[in-house]
């Protein structure tokens, strides 16, 4: 008879092992595409949720939108986005001393962010410019930015007149860049570019197609998920993914409404009443359930939020 089993041979080893590796060699991409396709649709699935937060605050607001500059710390701190964290100093800390301690919620996070260098000239707002990504930064917070069109100029009660922010999410005329298109074809939120310039407001316009936006803008950096393409939120509340216009994408800036029919209330119209961010204690005017400021309440807002704004109040 035979003897004991002798085992392998250090050849039989070394060609089992080079199987192994060939095979994982091929199952290695397959991997890595899965894994890439499951970050996108999880970042889909946050802006899907970021949507029925907008739509809520709709809801409670008259059909009016959060104001474009702060639309994201609006809905989060009005509790339509959960519980949220504390940011936590991911970054260290400017000379502000105050970006890094604010709340953040999940829900605006694109799990695909690689990092860039969120950078700024602004001592108000200055951090040591490492790579972060905009979800982590002191800066943003938000993975994601709200389509400029929709409120324009109106970013936030004090800046210039602005006393209004748009109204018609639920029932809007949509301009659509001319086209007519209805909400299924208005962008609402995408992924967020690289400012070029650290903290800006959380919004997008049109330099998102252009080659200046490629170079001043780090547009490309939007465009992260697998096909180099960028998730878009509607405001019919579908999510579709899209590719840059270099790239043969549709327009990803697309204007929701016309330059020349802007919110009433906006800088250099002079008038209007207050109806800003939910978090600010600010009501509708059509809503005896929400709370409506004077014109010295808001003045009181703004000298708060904002205290090197020259403060102009106007009557009707």
């Amino acid at each position: 008879m035979q003897g004991a089993f002798a085992g392998f041979t250090l050849v039989e080893l070394l060609v089992v092992i080079a199987i192994i590796a060939v095979l994982a060699s091929f199952l290695l991409p397959s991997l890595q595409a899965a894994k890439a396709a499951s970050i996108a649709t999880d970042c889909r699935n946050n802006q899907r949720q970021v949507y029925y937060g907008f739509a809520m605050f709709a809801e409670d607001n008259d059909d009016f939108f959060p104001f474009t500059y702060y639309w994201w710390r609006t809905l989060g701190k009005e509790g339509y986005l959960g519980e949220g964290e504390l940011h936590g100093g991911v970054t260290t800390p400017g000379p502000s001393g105050w970006a890094h301690t604010e709340r953040r919620w999940p829900a605006y996070r694109c799990a695909a962010e690689t990092g860039h260098v969120f950078g700024t000239a602004d001592n108000n707002c200055k951090q040591p410019n490492p790579v972060t990504t905009a979800y982590d930064s002191d800066l943003d917070h938000c993975s994601f930015v709200m389509n400029w069109s929709i409120n324009q100029y109106n970013y936030y009660v004090g800046y210039g007149d602005t006393m209004l922010s748009r109204r018609g999410f639920g029932g809007g005329a949509y301009y659509n860049d001319g086209d007519g298109g209805g909400a299924d074809a208005a962008p609402l939120i995408m992924d967020k570019h690289e400012p070029g310039w650290g903290w800006v407001g959380n919004y997008y316009e049109w330099n998102a197609d252009t080659a200046w936006g490629i170079t001043n803008r780090g547009w490309m950096y939007a465009f992260r998920h697998p096909g180099a393409t960028a998730n878009i939120t509607y405001l019919d509340g579908h999510t579709d993914r899209n590719k840059h216009v270099f790239d043969g994408g549709d327009p990803n800036y697309v204007e929701v409404w016309s330059p020349s029919d802007p919110p009433p209330g906006g800088p250099g119209a002079g008038r209007g009443l207050s109806v800003g961010p939910a978090s600010s204690g600010f009501g509708s005017p059509d809503n005896p359930d929400r709370q409506i400021p004077d014109f010295f309440q808001v003045a009181q807002y703004i000298q708060e939020s904002k205290p090197d704004l020259d403060i102009r109040l106007f009557v009707l």
